[in-house]
């Protein structure tokens, strides 16, 4: 087994587990958004994004693939 000592750094301004607004400019924008895997390739990053609707019932949904473009800081 191999232990890590080290932080490793990645390509991503935002790491699973991190609050995050969905901004689609003109289309609008989800708060309260959460990080729940990111995907690297070659020259992009992009991340699956846990967003919780709220209708009758609270319930959570993924949006998968979301381009680093539409997600920010919180």
């Amino acid at each position: 087994m191999i232990k890590f000592t080290e932080s490793l750094e990645l390509p991503s301004n935002h790491k699973i587990g991190d609050k995050v607004t969905l901004d689609f400019y003109d289309a609008g924008k989800v708060d309260n958004c959460i990080v729940s895997e990111v995907h690297f390739s070659e020259g992009s990053v992009s991340y699956d994004i846990e967003i919780t609707v709220k209708v009758q019932d609270e319930f959570k949904t993924i949006i998968k693939s979301v381009d680093a473009e539409f997600v920010k800081k919180q």
